[in-house]
């Protein structure tokens, strides 16, 4: 679906405004677990304002290309990291976008160079996207990278600005994929299955040093309670535990499920199980342990 065609469907006129308050009715109808209302007021405060009152939502168009307003079918895409499995559920993209191809390796200053014939970069979380890819990228007609991930700190955003190459990424990954492995790891480790797996496999059905404990009435302690973590919460809330966090910015919706705000301290006194839901940032690095 091109601009004007969702110009059109979204109800704004010819020129790309649009009345902020018909906006968020359409955002929060299509995605309201993500379109908060502090979400909208920096989404409408970011496109401005017109004299009537409206906003210009063509400008949320912008980074699908380089210069001028350009077709989306004009994209040639290089989709680093593609495993087999990547290219097997990008395959559509490739397809929707002819000229586009997959690069196996990782996005570094050696590969880099193999976006050759491409104008958007397509790279996951551990791709480097420094200012010396950047300036590759540059080199060889990139003018988009496309972060098929929600981090972005592995990019360097000043150098992107200043080469005039823009840079996308998903608005959330998957929170309920993440807060269920997060919560499948925890059992793992308290009924020992990956142990126990092994001793399957060799013929060992000893069962001393398997023994976990009921999760049921346990204290959980859930450290940073942003959408993932609050999943983890609700999951664990099914266990029968007792739900404690931290968070800088506390927030209702963790309270509404019964979570108790503590300090950091009080946390690692009075939790059973800690699950950290945080961004890796010099005042959480080392936050476990020293080491």
């Amino acid at each position: 679906m091109d601009e004007a065609i969702v110009l059109q469907e979204l109800g704004a006129a010819k020129d790309g405004t649009i009345a902020p308050t018909l906006l968020r009715n359409i955002l929060q109808t299509l995605q309201p677990d993500f379109f908060t209302e502090t979400v909208l007021d920096q989404l409408v405060s970011s496109l401005g304002g017109e004299k009537d009152g409206k906003v210009n939502i063509s400008g949320l168009f912008d980074a699908m290309a380089c210069g001028p307003p350009k077709k989306l079918t004009s994209l040639q895409i290089a989709i680093f990291s593609s495993a087999p499995y990547v290219q097997e559920f990008m395959q559509p993209l490739i397809d929707k976008f002819p000229g586009s191809f997959f690069i196996e390796q990782s996005c570094g200053s050696t590969s880099a160079h193999l976006c050759k014939g491409a104008n958007a970069a397509c790279l996951f979380v551990n791709d480097d996207c420094s200012r010396e890819v950047l300036e590759v990228f540059k080199a060889k007609g990139i003018c988009l990278v496309l972060l098929r991930c929600a981090g972005f700190d592995r990019v360097d955003l000043a150098a992107a600005e200043k080469l005039g190459i823009k840079v996308v990424r998903v608005p959330a990954y998957s929170p309920h994929a993440v807060a269920e492995q997060a919560v499948s790891l925890v059992m793992t480790l308290n009924r020992r299955l990956h142990i126990s797996l092994n001793r399957v496999r060799s013929g060992n059905y000893e069962l001393s040093g398997l023994v976990g404990f009921d999760m049921m009435g346990k204290t959980v302690g859930v450290l940073g309670t942003g959408r993932i973590g609050q999943i983890a919460a609700k999951i664990f809330k099914g266990f029968g535990c007792r739900i404690i966090c931290y968070d800088p910015y506390q927030n209702d919706a963790m309270k509404q499920l019964g979570g108790e705000y503590m300090t950091l301290d009080e946390v690692y006194s009075h939790a059973d199980v800690i699950t950290l839901h945080l961004p890796l940032l010099p005042t959480t690095r080392y936050m476990i342990n020293n080491a």
